[in-house]
């Protein structure tokens, strides 16, 4: 199911950063112009709720958000608490019934932006991101009437075709 290939590639990319320096870029990401690979940390981040991507990811091997991130991912009842009683409470629920808990049984995204977020937002790391805007500039992609310079700025080093731009990709150009 895709459910599963996501939890997959949320674990996958949190193990590979953690054994090597590599940096995670999603299928999904269409690079636009030369980026600074510099820096020990790579996400894109919202600043006015804290909300960040992992489409485009590297943290330092060292990093404790990304221990943390590990720990859940690895813990034996993945209890993703920074969610909120409500949302946990069944969860608690079904582990008091006698039901095993997985990452499976958990809200989408839990596993990759909404663990990560938590993370780095606990330790302070969410500050070495950078602006979302380098990652996906604009909603609507690919409106024939607008010149390709509006998406393609120099600042702009990825678009993201996420969700609803692959649902308007798919609208507009039959594929």
């Amino acid at each position: 199911s895709r459910k599963r290939a996501a939890i997959y590639s949320d674990v996958l990319r949190m193990y590979m950063l953690k054994k090597t320096d590599f940096v995670w870029v999603d299928l999904d990401i269409y690079c636009v112009n030369p980026t600074d690979f510099d820096s020990d940390y790579l996400f894109g981040v919202v600043r006015r709720n804290q909300a960040m991507n992992n489409c485009v990811l590297r943290l330092p091997r060292r990093s404790l958000a990304l221990q943390l991130i590990l720990n859940f991912l690895e813990a034996e009842v993945p209890l993703p608490f920074w969610l909120g009683t409500e949302r946990v409470q069944p969860l608690i629920d079904r582990y008091e019934a006698g039901e095993r808990i997985t990452l499976y049984d958990l809200p989408w995204t839990t596993t990759g932006p909404s663990v990560a977020r938590w993370a780095l937002g606990v330790t302070g790391e969410i500050s070495k991101g950078q602006h979302w805007h380098r990652y996906w500039p604009r909603r609507g992609f690919l409106e024939p009437e607008r010149p390709i310079s509006e998406y393609e700025p120099d600042w702009v080093q990825f678009h993201h075709f996420q969700g609803e731009t692959r649902n308007d990709i798919r609208a507009k150009f039959g594929g």
